[in-house]
């Protein structure tokens, strides 16, 4: 594909299909070399352009065919379908696919491709929130760059993945830095993907440092670079992440255009993974306290399009936000049965991660309800929670927590209110998950 894969993309849209007709004669002949090549160089093309289903069909058609073949005709097309299976937010058909690909490759003896796919490899824990995982196959990839002279397409984006684990890790100054290096480069080697990625990186971290107007230029400078690769899925990501500074910044209509245009780019991409991220901006909403029935219609609109195989902890945390809106509203009611909801999702995780907000908002309802006891026992088990999640909490965490803990403070004396936190934060996430659904139930 090169730096730049806009011209090649435009080339295989106009002969898709001659390249279907050639797919099917492949599978239809027993060609299965032929189809598994075939596969693996369509593969990033379906992923960009629209044709993740498409593509998933073919690649499995391709990869369940029998006979013996070069390894690294199957390397490519485990590969793309590795692609396939993010995008569908599959993470254990991602990671089975990618396992297969490297090993195919280093049966092949193609180190280029063994550090790229060991790159791609560690995407799939980085992708699902599993950052010690994730840390050290990047770190993995990197020194695999580094001796096959730091290839030019893979050692980029490893460091650009990475920088996202050591700011996960609290070392927010080396991952901007190492962001903002990036851009540099990309734009000197005129890598227009790279640009896209780096920019919406950069982006976020200077959106979690209050930096509105900083973090939307970087968002509005990755979106031409995105449709001019075709990349939809990164233009719904991009216009998630301005709407989500609309509604820092109080302006819900700007906000909802924004919203619905990202929503649109998702639905026509088939991109799980970019749905999640759009309608998890729902918890921005929270600070105008904007309109319960809309975000409740958005979330209907996810679990239409969410299949079983999708990551729940994305769902989840969605809840979670309707939860807390509800309860800021004194609507205790709705709080209970949305948290409930997102507390049995999380207990259908393995292993339990990220549950630490609602938790927390357990806790909050506690109070409401009149059981500041409960309420001291999930305030420790959510400070536990957070503790295997990150090293680090984010503002907006830490304002939560604090919140909480002065609510609990406020109806219990000090020797309680120690005795039941232990007693909460001795808990498993999986019993503490137990323990606040019969809180909410």
């Amino acid at each position: 594909w090169g730096t730049n894969p806009a011209p090649a993309f435009v080339l295989l849209e106009t002969n898709h299909d001659n390249l279907r007709a050639a797919l099917e004669w492949a599978i239809g002949s027993e060609e299965r070399e032929t189809a598994l090549r075939l596969v693996g160089n369509m593969g990033f093309f379906w992923t960009m352009h629209r044709h993740i289903h498409e593509g998933d069909d073919w690649s499995k058609r391709a990869i369940a065919m029998d006979g013996e073949v070069p390894p690294d005709a199957l390397a490519s097309a485990t590969y793309a379908a590795g692609l396939m299976a993010v995008q569908q937010m599959d993470a254990p058909r991602a990671e089975a696919m990618y396992s297969e690909s490297l090993d195919c490759y280093q049966a092949s003896g193609d180190e280029t491709w063994i550090a790229r796919m060991t790159f791609f490899l560690a995407g799939v824990p980085w992708a699902i929130g599993d950052v010690s995982r994730a840390s050290p196959i990047f770190q993995e990839a990197l020194r695999l760059n580094h001796e096959t002279e730091r290839d030019p397409w893979s050692y980029p984006f490893a460091r650009y993945l990475y920088s996202s684990v050591i700011s996960s890790l609290g070392d927010h100054e080396t991952a901007q830095s190492t962001l903002a290096e990036l851009i540099d480069m990309f734009q000197q080697i005129e890598n227009p993907l790279g640009l896209v990625h780096a920019n919406i990186g950069l982006g976020s971290l200077v959106l979690d440092q209050g930096n509105y107007d900083g973090a939307a230029e970087h968002f509005e400078t990755s979106i031409p670079f995105a449709r001019m690769l075709g990349d939809y899925s990164m233009v719904g990501v991009a216009q998630s992440r301005l709407a989500a500074i609309a509604w820092l910044q109080d302006d819900r209509e700007q906000a909802m255009i924004l919203q619905r245009a990202s929503l649109a780019e998702f639905k026509e991409t088939g991109s799980l993974p970019g749905l999640s991220w759009s309608l998890g901006n729902i918890r921005y909403a929270m600070r105008t306290l904007g309109d319960v029935e809309w975000m409740l219609t958005l979330y209907a609109q996810r679990q239409g399009l969410e299949p079983d195989t999708a990551v729940k902890s994305a769902i989840a945390e969605t809840l979670y936000s309707l939860g807390r809106i509800a309860n800021i509203r004194d609507d205790h009611g709705r709080a209970s049965d949305i948290l409930r909801q997102c507390l049995t999702l999380h207990s259908e995780l393995d292993p339990v991660r990220g549950v630490e907000l609602a938790l927390l908002e357990s806790a909050s309802l506690a109070i409401a309800k009149g059981d500041p006891q409960r309420a001291a026992r999930l305030l420790g088990a959510a400070e536990t929670a957070a503790k295997t999640t990150a090293p680090q909490l984010t503002d907006y965490e830490r304002l939560e927590f604090d919140r909480v803990t002065s609510e609990v403070q406020a109806g219990l004396d000090g020797g309680a209110l120690k005795t039941l936190r232990s007693e909460g934060g001795g808990m498993s996430a999986r019993d503490a998950v137990g323990y606040a659904l019969s809180e909410v139930t």
